[in-house]
């Protein structure tokens, strides 16, 4: 983690009103935790269904014709940039920081922080439902704003509601303070939209229709270049 974030998210209620485990110090302790929960979680499924593709596939094609590439952060199984892909008629290229991976023709190991050459302002789309495994949100996205095309959006499945289970919540009991190892980020969506104003992006959605279970609602938030 960049340590002059780790000062604006001190700013911005770090312990108070959102957690964000610190890995500022052991980056190598960062990915021993993401391959324990590689291990742990792994099955060949995704935690969005087809028809979420089906809606990004459509954001997409309102602000280009013809898209021709995207990247799946964090994927694990691989199913996700899959499913992206063909609903796109595109490459999609998955990202796993963690050993364990499906589809590897088109998933590679990686962390998601990093980006390259070859994906600079190259994506039409960057969709994640692992955005709770960053450990620096603001360093992040702005790596991933340089991946944008100008007509380019990031979608993140994002679940910030109060002690919703997994996915970004904010405890209801702050000053318990349970760090998540494996899910370093937890924060409610407006202190994410607090941290975009530290980034090249700006949110232009949050869609609430595109999925749900039984017990929280899942948002979809759009990403666009400023």
């Amino acid at each position: 983690m960049k340590k002059e974030n780790r000062e604006i998210y001190n700013k911005l209620g770090e312990g108070k009103t959102f957690l964000l485990t610190d890995y500022t110090e052991d980056y190598d302790l960062y990915v021993q935790n993401q391959n324990i929960l590689n291990t742990k979680k792994y099955n060949g499924n995704c935690n969005d269904h087809d028809g979420v593709f089906k809606k990004i596939a459509e954001e997409v094609r309102t602000r280009i014709d013809v898209p021709t590439f995207g990247l799946c952060h964090g994927v694990r199984s691989g199913k996700e940039n899959y499913v992206l892909g063909q609903k796109l008629n595109c490459k999609v290229i998955g990202t796993e920081i963690g050993d364990k991976f499906g589809y590897p023709e088109i998933t590679i190991k990686w962390d998601m922080h990093d980006i390259k050459d070859e994906w600079l302002e190259s994506c039409d789309v960057i969709y994640t439902n692992s955005f709770d495994h960053t450990y620096d949100p603001i360093h992040c996205l702005k790596q991933w704003a340089k991946t944008l095309k100008p007509t380019g959006i990031i979608v993140i499945q994002f679940s910030g509601l109060e002690d919703s289970p997994g996915g970004n919540y904010i405890p209801s009991h702050i000053q318990n303070k349970k760090y998540s190892p494996g899910d370093p980020f937890n924060s409610s969506l407006d202190t994410l939209t607090q941290m975009l104003e530290y980034t090249p992006l700006k949110l232009t959605g949050a869609k609430n229709d595109w999925y749900s279970t039984g017990n929280h609602n899942v948002q979809h938030l759009i990403l666009e270049l400023k």
